[in-house]
């Protein structure tokens, strides 16, 4: 059956790209409304109210004068005399039969407004990549927002918000989606077991979803990786060093190859330089630390000496076929330190750079490394990493990054200009908001009292492959999870789980 959409608003004028009109039905920052003439449709957005006086002016200024003398402020419009409530809108864009276009046009007074329906807005909902659905002020539609995953996540995804907001519940539900058809790879380094709690539920895990662990349950593999596969610059990215011990380590890397982390333990003070022995007894001490070598033992997940086996030398190839076979990879870094989390991925990332750089063809399946706490690798003064190479030249290998963060003016301004995607939640502070309108790819100006009043799960999205900016409700991933349980019939389990 069709909607019959609701008659919203009645514009009464239209000036300096201001929409200006009476409600007729309940409206709150950032609904949106559509003017439908015989020729073309247009989507604006509620930025803000006012109340307008229906006296003639020249009596307001009259008794205004009257009472210059007063000793309290006169209001312009007296509770004892007539006024309007009055909606101001800013345009979005015109709606198109290939999507949204800016609009260069007008719209006339007495206009009516309308509610915004499904097929006004069928162009967001063409894709795989599931970021939840259109969001009318406070209000959730029955619009989602469905991406082409290919084209948004090589251009590299921005989500930032304060603490609380929803930033991880968001990354959940893309990755939720993505489990129904691998196109895209995606690395996740989960540092507190969440994700693998939630995608393990989805039906397809056990085909599209790869997971490693320290300690493997159920549906994860054994997390043990050989340090015969780590290069220096993949240490120099994951921890301080100096450029004394930064040369030391590529001075062992040309004399010994892949053995050259165990040639740096069994090394001899003797056979050293001079200028080289201070160096290398402080690098020794950051290697133990960070590979959890005690002596030449290993006791963590980095094998080195007679710990290394088949297995671990298999753990890059292993990661690599899956995400070249579109998958969604999941590292569980909750027993791991922080160090050691940035180096696996510094690890992965390098190599997956380096053999797409070397390749002739350029023919690649779409892989994104999701990066929680961003401003660890991106942040301004950080040191040289393979996170932010492949932010500055990774999409034209096929390679992308979902950076989340709390704190958008940390990031350079060189890798925000990298990002063809920003996700905005909820944000506290005003320096980060004005950020935002800043960096995004729409005019967001007028839309600062929306961004202050954003609640948990709501977004506004600026993307280069939306023609507009879309504001989003993202519903919780539990809400995905009990539509699977209903589907397959185990209704009883749902009140349980949650």
């Amino acid at each position: 059956m069709k909607e019959i959409p609701l008659l919203m608003l009645l514009v009464y004028s239209y000036e300096d790209g201001l929409v200006k009109g009476v409600p007729l039905s309940p409206l709150e920052i950032g609904s949106l409304l559509v003017y439908d003439s015989k020729d073309r449709k247009v989507l604006l957005k509620v930025v803000g109210f006012e109340y307008v006086s229906s006296v003639e002016e020249s009596r307001l200024v009259e008794r205004a004068v009257n009472r210059v003398n007063e000793a309290f402020p006169y209001p312009l419009t007296p509770l004892s005399e007539p006024s309007k409530l009055v909606a101001k809108l800013k345009v979005v864009a015109e709606l198109s039969e290939k999507g949204p276009v800016p609009f260069k046009s007008y719209i006339e007074p007495d206009s009516f407004l309308r509610e915004p329906t499904s097929e006004d807005l069928s162009f967001l909902s063409k894709g795989g990549l599931f970021l939840g659905y259109l969001r009318s002020g406070s209000k959730r539609l029955n619009i989602p927002v469905k991406l082409d995953p290919e084209k948004v996540l090589t251009k590299h995804v921005i989500i930032s918000a304060t603490t609380g907001r929803g930033k991880s519940n968001l990354l959940k539900v893309m990755l939720w989606s993505l489990l129904d058809e691998p196109k895209v790879g995606v690395l996740v380094m989960d540092a507190h077991r969440e994700y693998f709690e939630a995608l393990s539920k989805h039906p397809n895990a056990s085909e599209n979803l790869v997971a490693f662990s320290p300690y493997p349950s159920r549906g994860e593999l054994e997390l043990s990786i050989s340090t015969s596969l780590i290069e220096p610059s993949d240490i120099s990215g994951s921890t301080p060093v100096t450029e004394a011990q930064f040369r030391l380590m590529w001075k062992f890397r040309e004399m010994k190859g892949k053995e050259w982390i165990k040639s740096i333990f069994e090394v001899e003070e003797k056979e050293l330089e001079q200028t080289e022995i201070s160096p290398w007894i402080v690098l020794k001490a950051k290697l133990s630390k960070l590979l959890y070598i005690v002596g030449n033992e290993c006791k963590g997940v980095f094998k080195a000496w007679d710990y290394e086996d088949n297995y671990s030398l298999s753990f890059l190839d292993l990661v690599k076929k899956s995400l070249n076979e579109g998958k969604v990879v999941l590292i569980d870094t909750s027993a791991l330190s922080e160090e050691a989390e940035l180096l696996i991925g510094n690890l992965i990332a390098n190599h997956m750079l380096t053999e797409r750089r070397r390749r002739r063809d350029k023919e690649f399946t779409p892989v994104v490394f999701a990066i929680e706490e961003a401003p660890r690798v991106l942040g301004k003064d950080v040191p040289d990493n393979a996170y932010q190479r492949v932010a500055r030249e990774g999409r034209k290998f096929g390679l992308g990054i979902i950076a989340i963060t709390q704190l958008l003016t940390v990031i350079p301004d060189d890798i925000l200009a990298n990002v063809n995607t920003k996700i905005y939640m909820g944000m506290a502070s005003g320096r980060e908001r004005r950020a935002a309108i800043d960096n995004a790819m729409h005019d967001l100006e007028g839309e600062e009292e929306e961004f202050a009043k954003l609640n948990v799960g709501e977004a506004i999205m600026s993307s280069s492959e939306v023609g507009m900016p879309v504001p989003i409700y993202v519903p919780d991933i539990s809400e995905l999870i009990r539509k699977v349980k209903m589907v397959a019939g185990q209704t009883d389990k749902i009140v349980e789980d949650d």
